[in-house]
């Protein structure tokens, strides 16, 4: 008898005819809206918005918050697997779901607070947060990721490159979406 730890459920032939006939329900899709507006006036003076990666880092992290350390000790805690935060870089390297970090150094990190964190409607929920006015002034960003707690990154984007320029403010919002 085989262990059923040891076993890959996607190897088996059936669970991959029904992992290839799965549609669009049940998926989800981040969407990352960055606008950069003149502070003194409150005019938009740059947006852009598009789809980011999710990365291989939500799977467990899904996975842990059902099982939870109850059912399997090795879990990490609720806490360690709550989203945290935004980290804004400056690479403008091609994402892939492997990976774990911004391929740059952070150079702006926002911290998220309930304040920022929404659920606009069933399946869709929203973390918002701004760079101010004297946040990353010359600096050009072309990156962003969304992390937990423990440093899991769940999805980045690498963006249409601005730079923070003095008397702008930035308002990141992204939007998970499941369908």
């Amino acid at each position: 008898m085989r262990n059923n730890q040891d076993i890959d459920p996607r190897d088996d032939p059936e669970v991959k005819k029904l992992i290839s006939n799965i549609d669009h329900v049940g998926k989800v899709v981040g969407i990352v809206k960055i606008q950069v507006f003149d502070d003194a006036t409150g005019k938009l003076i740059h947006e852009q918005i598009d789809k980011n990666l999710i990365t291989y880092g939500i799977r467990d992290v899904l996975g842990e918050l059902l099982i939870q350390q109850s059912l399997l000790p090795a879990a990490r805690t609720t806490a360690q697997l709550q989203v945290k935060e935004l980290q804004m870089g400056t690479s403008n390297a091609t994402p892939t779901r492997a990976q774990t970090t911004l391929q740059s150094v952070a150079a702006i990190t926002k911290v998220l607070a309930p304040a920022n964190v929404s659920k606009s409607s069933a399946g869709v929920y929203v973390f918002t947060v701004s760079m101010g006015v004297g946040e990353g002034i010359g600096t050009t960003f072309t990156e962003v990721g969304l992390f937990t707690n423990d440093g899991t990154m769940l999805s980045r984007q690498v963006h249409g490159d601005y730079t923070k320029g003095a008397g702008q403010t930035v308002q990141y919002t992204w939007t998970y979406v499941w369908t």
